[in-house]
């Protein structure tokens, strides 16, 4: 008794070569269990891959092969044999007009006509040879056509129709990709259009789509494949607008527009600096826009921030807020002693001095005197989403503000008319 108490003691060498043989043995029990569980992962991984495997097999089994396709709108549209009414199903592409289980939508209107291409390899144009051919034939010889064209800038936010024959598969079919060569016929097709506008169809078209924004009725005219690939090597927007980087105002979406239609220049306050000044001059001199808009909007944070103190703000934010204050009528602000009549008249006040000081410059003034560009100001009301125009400097010699716009400017007199 007394030898195994003694072997048994902490300091003992049976203590010690149990103690590790007791960490040997934990240690194995841990590896072992470890792999264990990588190998079900690994296992469970496998299996993963293998059922994605065979659910693509099967996706690809159950399409029929087929030399012809039925070009639809982007919702699959049937009709029964007596042409009474049409049933419309999410259905972009589809080998024949049978409809599914479940319909969405019922009108009552005769069926389209059905236009049909041949299945092209991959890497290839979705439009056969001959309808290509014919159709670039057909616009090289008459001149360009805005309604012949894939996609016109007009038809833009309407729904696209099937219309049968070569020329309406080359019409409906440009969400399917053309060659480079169509990209760009398209794209002087849409410069040649836009350049024909005068800058008031333009201004009425930039109100037109701010209703539309304001009223819950925007198209959110998103562009097509085609489409992009026809901006790859130009652009041609009609406007150019000075706005507020405020997330809240974002411009294109307030005028309901979409990828190349408008050049935008967003920063603190909308103001006039050497960049974007430059910005500006860039969009009238060289891309000939229509219309520039100075656009304030409500609750401004840079103009609040421009009325207050500006010795604890960084030299480069104290130089932009002492430029904006600098443009504002503290004293003549005073009177409105309503919080929100008084945040609209700064703001608007901002407006008209970066309106005022871009009249300053000759090249910007020669386009306004050549009846070739109107500036305007603007003021969002983010609550309603209103747009209102005003502040008006045209070349017009009627010196009547056009329609929509509150005021107009003469930067010769510094008179205001309404």
């Amino acid at each position: 008794m007394p030898a195994l108490r003694e072997m048994s003691q902490p300091g003992s060498a049976v203590s010690t070569v149990l103690a590790l043989w007791a960490v040997a043995v934990t240690t194995v029990l841990i590896s072992l269990l470890v792999h264990f569980f990588i190998q079900r992962m690994e296992k469970g991984r496998r299996n993963a891959k293998k059922m994605r495997r065979q659910q693509k097999a099967a996706v690809v089994a159950n399409k029929t092969p087929s030399t012809s396709m039925t070009i639809t709108t982007p919702e699959m549209i049937t009709s029964d044999s007596s042409g009474s009414s049409i049933e419309v199903f999410q259905d972009p592409v589809s080998a024949s007009t049978t409809p599914s289980a479940s319909p969405l939508k019922s009108y009552a209107m005769p069926p389209p006509p059905a236009a049909t291409y041949s299945r092209q390899p991959r890497r290839q144009s979705a439009v056969p040879l001959a309808v290509r051919t014919q159709s670039n034939a057909s616009m090289r010889s008459n001149g360009p056509s805005v309604p012949t064209s894939p996609v016109s800038t007009k038809s833009r936010n309407s729904v696209r129709r099937v219309s049968s024959g070569a020329d309406g598969a080359f019409a409906d079919m440009s969400h399917w990709g053309f060659s480079m060569e169509d990209a760009l016929l398209h794209a002087e097709e849409a410069k040649a259009e836009r350049a024909a506008q005068s800058p008031l169809e333009v201004l009425a078209e930039l109100q037109r789509g701010n209703a539309r924004f304001w009223t819950g009725k925007a198209s959110r005219p998103e562009l097509s494949a085609f489409e992009r690939r026809a901006l790859l090597k130009t652009q041609f927007p009609t406007v150019a607008v000075l706005g507020c980087s405020d997330s809240r105002v974002p411009v294109e979406i307030v005028f309901d527009a979409g990828l190349g239609d408008m050049f935008v220049i967003r920063v603190a306050g909308n103001c006039l600096d050497t960049s974007t000044m430059a910005s500006l001059q860039y969009a009238i001199l060289h891309l000939k826009v229509k219309v520039a808009v100075v656009m304030g909007h409500e609750g401004c944070g840079a103009v609040k921030a421009a009325q207050g103190a500006l010795e604890s703000h960084p030299p480069e934010l104290k130089k932009l807020l002492g430029g904006m204050k600098a443009c504002l009528d503290e004293d003549r602000l005073k009177w409105a002693q309503d919080m929100r009549a008084h945040d609209r008249e700064a703001v608007v006040t901002n407006v008209k001095q970066q309106v005022t000081s871009l009249t300053k410059d000759p090249n910007v003034m020669g386009a306004v005197d050549r009846e070739e560009l109107v500036i305007v100001g603007g003021f969002y009301e983010i609550s309603s989403g209103i747009v209102d125009f005003f502040h008006e400097v045209s070349g017009d010699a009627t010196g009547k503000p056009s329609p929509g716009v509150q005021t107009r400017f003469d930067p010769l007199t510094e008179k205001v008319t309404q």
